[in-house]
């Protein structure tokens, strides 16, 4: 199987998250897990915040994503909170649900339909991960 240096790149981050999550702390494995990359900063982070609740704890990434310098959180995102959602802003990252299914996938306008609907979910299962939308 040839893959290319990303590729090999993000099956080595993998791997390395999975051993530090069964040895250390979840927000201890993002952050070695950044530390460990051979990614530029930028690419990183995103890999990180891409990785947010399937291969990371969603609050650990959270954190992690916010003591890094402005410069190497995802270029023009932000995150915001369930309640400061507005239609028309763009997710830059899916929002799924605990056990891993796709409520709103990344790309999507937000409307006052999917805004209600998620606010919805959230009273019965809240949503633990990021909310990250273009700037």
């Amino acid at each position: 199987m040839n893959l290319t240096a990303e590729e090999q790149e993000v099956l080595w981050l993998s791997l390395r998250v999975a051993f530090w999550s069964v040895v250390v702390s979840l927000p201890f494995a993002v952050a070695v897990a950044y530390a460990e990359s051979d990614l530029d900063p930028q690419h990183a982070a995103e890999m990180i915040s891409r990785g947010s609740g399937s291969e990371f704890d969603p609050a650990a990434v959270r954190a992690f994503l916010r003591s890094l310098p402005k410069a190497v959180v995802p270029g023009k995102q932000r995150e915001v909170l369930l309640s400061d959602l507005e239609p028309g802003m763009v997710l830059a990252q899916g929002i799924y649900t605990e056990t891993g299914i796709l409520l709103i996938p990344d790309g999507q306008k937000l409307t006052a339909t999917y805004i209600d609907k998620l606010l919805n979910h959230n009273r019965i299962n809240p949503i633990s991960q990021s909310l990250l939308v273009y700037c």
